[in-house]
Order: C-alpha cells, then structure tokens, then sequence
C-alpha cells in the first residue's frame, strides 16, 4: 500500500458530459470536459492508483458512452489489468446499441445504471391511488425525462442480462418524487432482471456551497428533498423495506440500517473519516477530496503527483477531510460496515449470498 490511498478504492470522474438533465444532478460541467484526460493518459493514471493499492475503481462520472472508442481501449485496459470497477452509465438508446457490442467484446465487466423511476410500478400505484399529491405532482413535473431514463437504462440492463457480463447493478437514488415506491421497485428489478443484477441505493443529496460540487443547492432541487413532516411516510418506506422476503434482500448491496437514520437524511451531516472517505480524480487528473466534493488543499495536486508527492498530498487530504461539512453518501457508508467484499462482486461474500439466493423457494412478488 503506498502512502497517498488511506483505502484500496477510489473514485473517478472520466468525463463531465451527460445527454440526461436530472433536477438533483450538479456533475455536468462542459469547462472541464475540455480538459478531460484521454486513453493513454488515463491509463498512466490507472497504473499509479494500481501502485498505490487501489482494488476498487467507482467510475461515476458523468456519461461515460460519450467517450466512445476511448472508453473501449479502456474497458480493454481493465480487462488485460483485472481490475474490479463500477461503471455507471446513464444508457442512451443510441450510444448503447453503438457501443455495447464492442464494450462487451473488449471484456467489460460491470455495468451499473440508475434507475429511479420504472413506469409499470408508477401505473400500478396510481390505478389503485395509492400515492400521496405531491409524489404524483412530482413525477408528472420530470415525467417525459423520468419515463426516457428508465426505460434507457432499464432495455441497457436486459441487453446486459443476456451478455457475458459478469456484474450488473442498478442504482436507485430516493427522493421524495420515489421513496414511496422505491421498495416495490426493487422487487419489480429482482423479478423482471433476476438474480444477476445487485441493487444499490443513495439519498438525493443536496450542496452546501463551493465544495460539495456533486450535488444541486436546496434552491433549486428542495422540492425533492425531505422534510420534517415527510416523517410518516418514511416510516411506511422503512418498514416496507424491512418486511421484503429475504429472497429480494439478497440482492441488495447497501446495509438496510443505511436507510434507518431520519436526522441523517434530514440534515446529510454523517461525517467524513480518513478511514472510509474515499479520495476522487478528475477528468482532467486534479485530486479531489471525494466524488461529491473537490476540497480546498488536495485539488492542488494531480494524480501524476503522487509517486513523487505522496506524503504532501496526504497531509493535504487529511485536511480536507477535517474540514468536511459531511453528506450521507451510501459508498462510504457502504465501506465502513461492510469493507471492500461488498463492492466487489468476485468476493466470498456475494458468493454467499448468491448460493443462498438460489436455495430460498419463493415467488418474488
């Protein structure tokens, strides 16, 4: 392990371009996309993470089909490398049926999606008006892109199902426009996609200035956020999540006590450790303090600074991190109960639980 990577997993930024507009998204930033790193160089920046201990890439940024050929050398790299990363991808239609192919050819091995709407489960919530006012306000507000997103990423991830493609996940971010269906969504995923595919969660979170660049301010995305008197209907989430057979929670990859703490969803204030954040790169090689914040004292280095610099950029990380304001990001939380086995899907521990999936008899409904 060298002296830079607290951890073995970091998180990186490929690209800054996205085609989707998410109202809680703040990611796209087209000044930096024209900075963005091409093949080689990333794959130099790969080979020093890889030096420094890294296992684990979460790739989250932003549209990364937009990269095209690149992405592919990529994928190729990662194979000849064995790396264990997540890819999260939006899935357009069109870069989906012009890359997959080729992505699955080069030996991709993880293709991650959001899905935070899926419009049968929608349906069958308003035919029997199960919904409150101001979810269904809320849906029918971003309906024409929610509706173009799931059904995207949802045909992406079939096409996956059916791929040599060894790790799929679907990413479910809960705000007040989904948490009332969220559970009944997952049991939809687990039906529909089957036992393949893991489940992962994250809160809509919000940005408290200059920092926190991931995420959109409260003025402009507060409508999705919760609220103190949102407080009953996530006790109905909580409880539903809990009584999903087993069957269902196999799937899941997020510790359901995530989910449990209201003042953490409320405030978004769980606080950053050395231990569990995780450092970030940019598209264009700057560090960051994490994915969701840039830092004030580690963005003055690259990732080519670290054989060099390491102990310096340490110091200056650890800073960042005392400095930290907090969020309530799933993947650290996800890191600190659970450690890497979680995320890597070649582990024991996903063994486990898939050998278990398979012996459970039940109708999943």
């Amino acid at each position: 392990m060298g002296q830079v990577i607290k951890n073995s997993c970091v998180t990186v930024f490929l690209n800054r371009m996205c085609l989707r507009s998410c109202v809680y998204c703040n990611v796209v930033d087209s000044n930096l996309d024209k900075r963005r790193m091409y093949t080689n160089l990333w794959k130099d920046a790969f080979s020093i993470l890889e030096k420094e201990g890294v296992k684990f890439f979460l790739l989250i940024g932003t549209e990364p089909l937009l990269m095209r050929s690149g992405l592919v050398d990529l994928v190729k790299f990662w194979k000849e490398r064995d790396y264990e990363y997540g890819l999260y991808t939006t899935a357009p239609k069109g870069l989906v049926e012009e890359l997959s192919p080729k992505l699955i050819e080069a030996g991709l091995r993880n293709w991650s999606s959001g899905i935070d709407f899926i419009p049968e489960v929608y349906s069958a919530f308003m035919s029997r008006t199960l919904l409150s006012r101001r979810c269904i306000d809320l849906v029918e507000k971003e309906k024409d892109g929610l509706v173009r997103k799931a059904i995207d990423g949802l045909d992406g991830m079939r096409i996956m199902v059916e791929s040599s493609v060894e790790e799929l996940l679907t990413l479910i971010t809960i705000s007040r426009m989904n948490i009332e269906m969220v559970p009944e969504m997952i049991s939809w995923i687990v039906k529909e996609l089957g036992r393949k595919v893991h489940i992962g969660f994250n809160y809509i979170e919000v940005s408290r200035g200059d920092d926190m660049d991931f995420a959109k301010s409260s003025k402009e995305c507060d409508d999705y956020l919760f609220h103190p008197e949102d407080k009953p209907i996530f006790d109905k989430f909580i409880q539903k999540m809990k009584d999903l057979p087993e069957k269902i929670q196999l799937r899941i990859q997020i510790p359901l006590d995530y989910l449990e703490n209201w003042d953490r969803v409320v405030n978004m204030d769980y606080p950053a450790s050395e231990e569990f954040c995780v450092m970030s790169i940019e598209c264009d090689g700057i560090l960051r303090k994490c994915g969701y914040g840039k830092g004030k004292h580690v963005c003055g280095y690259t990732v080519f600074d670290i054989p060099e610099w390491g102990a310096e950029i340490r110091r200056a990380w650890e800073k960042d991190i005392k400095e930290c304001e907090g969020c309530y990001w799933a993947f650290p939380y996800l890191l600190r109960k659970r450690g890497g086995q979680s995320v890597d899907f070649r582990s024991d521990w996903w063994k486990d639980r898939d050998k278990k999936w398979r012996n459970i008899r039940c109708v999943v409904s």
